[in-house]
């Protein structure tokens, strides 16, 4: 069995309580956490996709349990019809390399730009100082 099959076995073995205490290393989840979990459940996602949801955010945002995040994700998740563990597992693994892509884009344009004003300052023979006070005016809001 795979690492993979093994967290899916696990994932529909037991209630999103119980992933919350074994994440937490024995101690008792939160009453915040717990109310969570239910208006999850209210939005009608199983208890399996919900333990991927948990752990996906608990793995992605160094433990910390964003309600508003959660709840997002979790419409989001019943909206496409998300019933299994593998399904939120695969989901939230396409979610994830979409972001990674695009911040990985964004990244490459920033770095696009910043060559370009370099290039343009050298092209027009402007001081560090001037071409950072050109680049503060473009970036003022309105």
């Amino acid at each position: 069995m795979t690492k993979r099959e093994k967290l899916v076995e696990y994932f529909k073995g037991v209630t999103p309580e119980e992933l919350l205490m074994d994440m937490q290393e024995g101690s008792k989840p939160i009453e915040a956490d717990l109310k969570l979990i239910q208006e999850i459940r209210e939005i009608g996602l199983s208890n399996e996709a919900i333990n991927v949801l948990i752990h996906y955010i608990l793995i992605k945002s160094n433990m910390k349990l964003n309600k508003n995040y959660a709840l997002k994700i979790a419409s989001h998740w019943n909206r496409k019809r998300v019933t299994t563990a593998d399904e939120a597992m695969k989901l939230a693994k396409q979610e994830h390399e979409i972001y990674e892509n695009y911040k990985n884009s964004y990244k490459e344009s920033s770095a696009e730009r910043l060559k370009a004003f370099e290039v343009a300052a050298n092209d027009l023979n402007i001081t560090n100082e001037q071409l950072g006070k050109f680049v503060r005016s473009m970036l003022k809001p309105g």
